[in-house]
């Protein structure tokens, strides 16, 4: 049997209410209306499946089409233009990426900057050499939260580039809208924790493994924005290492459906029973 050693969760409630998500709301007004406040302008769209993509001379737009979500790349001529060694000044990234962020953050959510990473590339000039870096820019990274519950997964949450001459250069918002769902009847986190030990994660592991969950919460998983999705499920994260004798350090992060039932208003009025199972995204 492998050794698990879990965090305490003690905000885990009983009873919580899904998320029903809306169709995408692009529309012939819409989606100009973004466009224009991108800074493209009047551009033909171009409808590739996943995405309706609009061009200008530097920059594009992908809508995507199952959610309403966008992403934003300016083109640059040389990535290396205006390079250091030294990473941007952190401070200036926030406040240029948050008020990049504040015009499109999505309305009714909590916007959180949970990180800023560096965007680097390395040059060798010559064979046989240690390679220079170069910082090309930083990325601010936020998330959301609904009435204090945090939106979990990669199809909740925002990002901004910058380069450093302090100019956005890339950005992404992936976003649904959203009311009131039916309620989940959730179970402990004690009975998701030993869901999750008994998962096919851990499967023909043997005692000499040991596996440490760092941090757990619960939240609303949202899927990639090039997917539909009609309901945003309660679900706890769990992130972690797994140490065996093969990998000595392998990091996870996954996702347990929390509910046991969920409650559905219905011609019948009908209860969906679920199983809960391990969601890998």
């Amino acid at each position: 049997m492998i050794n698990i050693t879990f965090p305490e969760l003690t905000d885990l409630p009983r009873e919580a209410a899904c998320l029903t998500l809306r169709p995408p709301s692009w529309n012939d007004r819409t989606r100009p209306s973004l466009i224009e406040q991108i800074g493209i302008g009047k551009a033909e769209p171009r409808d590739l499946g996943l995405w309706t993509v609009y061009e200008a001379d530097d920059r594009m737009v992908e809508l995507y089409n199952a959610s309403d979500s966008f992403r934003l790349d300016v083109r640059r001529r040389d990535e290396l233009d205006g390079a250091g060694d030294n990473d941007l000044d952190e401070q200036v990234v926030e406040r240029l990426a948050t008020d990049w962020a504040e015009r499109f953050a999505p309305r009714g959510a909590a916007m959180t900057l949970r990180s800023i990473t560096s965007h680097e590339v390395l040059v060798a000039t010559e064979p046989r050499t240690d390679p220079r870096r170069y910082v090309t820019g930083a990325q601010a990274n936020f998330s959301f939260e609904v009435d204090g519950v945090p939106l979990l997964g990669s199809g909740a949450k925002l990002a901004v580039t910058v380069t450093p001459g302090l100019e956005v250069s890339g950005a992404y918002r992936f976003w649904r809208n959203r009311t009131a769902g039916p309620t989940a009847t959730l179970m402990s986190a004690d009975e998701a924790f030993s869901r999750f030990a008994a998962s096919r994660l851990f499967a023909n592991l043997d005692g000499s493994a040991r596996a440490t969950v760092t941090a757990a919460r619960w939240g609303y998983l949202c899927i990639p924005p090039t997917e539909s999705q009609r309901i945003a499920r309660p679900v706890m994260e769990l992130r972690g290492v797994l140490e065996t004798e093969i990998n000595p350090r392998y990091e996870f992060v996954v996702y347990a459906n929390l509910a046991t039932k969920i409650s559905a208003e219905g011609r019948n009025k009908r209860v969906i029973d679920t199983l809960p199972t391990l969601i890998t995204v």
